[in-house]
């Protein structure tokens, strides 16, 4: 874990020079940044709200939705010929 630790400091250096170097590339990196993880938080959330959640107090105790169509035939659901 030692060597882990020493590499990524020595990573994390590289980088900070780098943008030092390059302070355009640092403020793409970080817009871009900005924008995929503020895009995922919006995804997420309507997947949530609109899928996962249910409206419905208990839905546990929905069973069935049937449609009273009288001119169907009660055995197919097709119409009649």
């Amino acid at each position: 874990m030692n060597k882990w630790l020493t590499d990524a400091w020595q990573d994390l250096g590289f980088a900070l020079r780098l943008f030092r170097r390059r302070p355009d590339f640092a403020i793409l990196a970080a817009v871009t940044l900005v924008f995929g993880i503020g895009a995922t938080t919006a995804v997420y959330t309507i997947v949530h709200a609109v899928l996962l959640r249910s409206p419905y107090s208990d839905p546990n105790r929905i069973v069935v939705i049937w449609d009273n169509n009288s001119r169907r035939r009660p055995e197919t659901g097709h119409p009649p010929r």
